[in-house]
């Protein structure tokens, strides 16, 4: 399964904790060069909301943008402007700042300079959010990587410290440049950990190998407080919650079946149902549970944003339900104007029915070799699609593209196969998304045999992944590339059409 960059939308959800009274706040955006035409600003927090969630864009008149936002709170925006050097700079908002920010070109360069009340929030102060770990993607044990990081942190601390030193920040402010020290850390190597695991699966004694890592990561971790309403404000802290409730349902999968673990999870349900419950959904309704039993108060409330916030760019299965349990749960939350509109879209589409244009050529894994699925469209073009109902970035490539695929070849003989992998003993959930997805076609749910059959014939090396049954019978993967560019996907299929 390909991962997506997901670090995003957890900035996109960066708040501090203090409550104050809405007042407004004064942002003028001047730019020197007439070439800029707009500006796009976002919220970086959901508890202040630009329209729809969206980049808000601002034209700009008379080289200046001026805007007055209500804000109850220190909140971070990004303002991003179009030129021959296109630019992004984060600022701090407080209610009664009034803030300005000249952006001005010097030799091919742009300046960007911040003055007027806040301005001692706004200085330019180094990206120390992600790291470069290049270095180490093919270390065998953490030493290197920790002498790195601490030295990053003592760097981390010295800007720190000078910045306060120097520009004198608001209270509000250094406090989120302390939280920020506090868990960059853990951060850093649960964020770099996530992803080397599956180096390490690959080698020689990765079972101790994993545990080594494991360990560190637990030793970082037990250092800093998880569930802190207080550290909302720092990026750091939620982009540490957000990577570890990910890393915590990938921890927990292959224990899945331990009746500890799914007793800790699963306590409401008969012990009996409990496996079920869990391989229904164990991706959305995992998390869900997991936010509900390690968080409380606002951390909880914030992660159940994060969740539905990552929900709207990946798979939206049981989107609905959860939705409503975090309304019911919190009925005034600021967040949940947010997700209206995906939730009513999401509604609207799990009321779709199974039609007959959806044909179901094996749902028990009858077929288990490639030459049978051959065998069935002989003398046809066949786009077959690769996915799983597990799999996020074939549910964001199926909703995307399908639609479109179908209507740019409406008149063309051109038949739809897809092939569900992995989701033996599954056929309700995949006859649900189906329907959801308004996938006319004909499907597969594959056996294990199937599955392993293709792969080795067709070499395909993960989900989603989209191959081409010529007429003459001949098969090739498709050239489009991920994410699918479609138009070489068409341009591929046409010349067998």
């Amino acid at each position: 399964m390909r991962k997506t960059a997901s670090l995003m939308a957890a900035m996109m959800l960066c708040l501090v904790a203090q409550t104050i009274k809405a007042q407004q706040a004064k942002l003028y955006i001047d730019v020197k060069k007439p070439m800029r035409t707009e500006i796009s600003l976002f919220a970086r927090s959901t508890h202040e909301l630009l329209p729809s969630r969206q980049l808000a864009v601002y034209s700009i008149k008379d080289n200046r943008v001026q805007l007055d936002l209500d804000l109850s709170q220190l909140t971070t925006f990004s303002i991003m402007g179009m030129s021959n050097n296109n630019w992004l700079y984060n600022i701090n908002l407080s209610p009664g700042d009034s803030l300005h920010v000249l952006v001005d070109d010097i030799a091919g360069q742009d300046r960007i300079v911040v003055s007027g009340i806040g301005a001692e929030n706004n200085q330019a102060f180094p990206d120390f959010l992600h790291r470069d770990h290049e270095a180490f993607k093919t270390d065998l044990y953490p030493d290197k990587l920790l002498k790195f990081l601490a030295d990053e942190e003592q760097s981390l601390q010295s800007e720190t410290a000078a910045y306060i030193s120097k520009y004198k920040p608001s209270a509000a402010f250094q406090a989120v440049l302390q939280q920020n020290l506090a868990y960059a850390p853990a951060l850093w190597f649960t964020d770099f950990f996530g992803n080397h695991k599956y180096f390490l699966q690959g080698v020689a004694d990765s079972e101790a190998l994993l545990q080594i890592w494991n360990g560190k990561k637990d030793s970082l971790l037990q250092t800093i407080e998880m569930n802190n309403e207080e550290a909302l404000s720092s990026s750091f802290y939620t982009n540490l919650l957000h990577t570890y409730v990910l890393r915590r349902k990938e921890q927990l999968w292959p224990t899945a079946k331990d009746s500890t673990v799914l007793a800790f999870y699963y306590a409401d349900y008969p012990a009996d149902q409990r496996q079920a419950i869990f391989q229904s959904d164990p991706e959305n309704l995992f998390i869900e549970r997991i936010i509900n039993k390690e968080f409380t108060g606002a951390v909880n409330e914030y992660l159940y944003a994060d969740l539905l916030r990552n929900i709207e760019g990946s798979k939206k299965t049981n989107a609905s339900a959860i939705f409503d349990r975090f309304a019911a749960k919190y009925p005034n939350s600021k967040y949940l104007p947010t997700f209206q509109s995906m939730i009513d879209e999401v509604r609207k589409n799990e009321n779709r029915a199974l039609t007959a244009n959806m044909v179901f050529l094996d749902s028990t894994g009858t077929l288990t070799n490639f030459d049978e699925v051959l065998g069935l469209f002989k003398g046809k073009t066949v786009l077959v699609d690769m996915w799983g109902t597990w799999c996020a970035p074939c549910h964001q490539e199926i909703e995307k593209n399908s639609g479109p695929l179908k209507a740019h070849f409406k008149d063309k003989d051109l038949v739809f196969l897809y092939i569900a992998n992995f989701d033996e003993g599954k056929q309700a959930s995949w006859k649900k998304l189906i329907s959801y997805y308004n996938l006319a076609g004909n499907h597969i749910l594959a056996s294990a045999a199937l599955t392993e059959d293709i792969s080795k014939k067709t070499k395909l090396s993960g989900y989603p992944t989209y191959l081409i049954i010529k007429k003459d019978g001949t098969y090739e993967l498709s050239n489009a590339g991920y994410p699918m560019q479609r138009e070489k996907l068409i341009q591929q299929i046409t010349l067998d059409l």
